[in-house]
């Protein structure tokens, strides 16, 4: 088993821009097959401090205000 590499790989702003897109994709796309179960989804798109690219989140939940009561730390 081997562990991680030395060197740490830095992606190109390109390469970067790509997988934030890909990803971006995915994420909707999983949004669009949960929305099919009718529950509600939340794509949420957050950019933390100084974050080089932003946190990508689904939340679901059977109302908006579930999902909203979570955000507000309500259980």
């Amino acid at each position: 088993m081997s562990g991680p590499p030395s060197i740490i790989y830095r992606m190109t702003k390109t390469e970067i821009e790509a997988a934030q897109a890909e990803a971006i994709k995915i994420m909707t796309d999983a949004k669009k097959l949960l929305e099919k179960t009718g529950l509600e989804v939340s794509f949420i798109i957050r950019a933390p401090n100084r974050a080089k690219w932003p946190v990508l989140m689904l939340e679901v939940g059977e109302t908006f205000a579930d999902i909203d009561a979570v955000r507000n730390g309500q259980r």
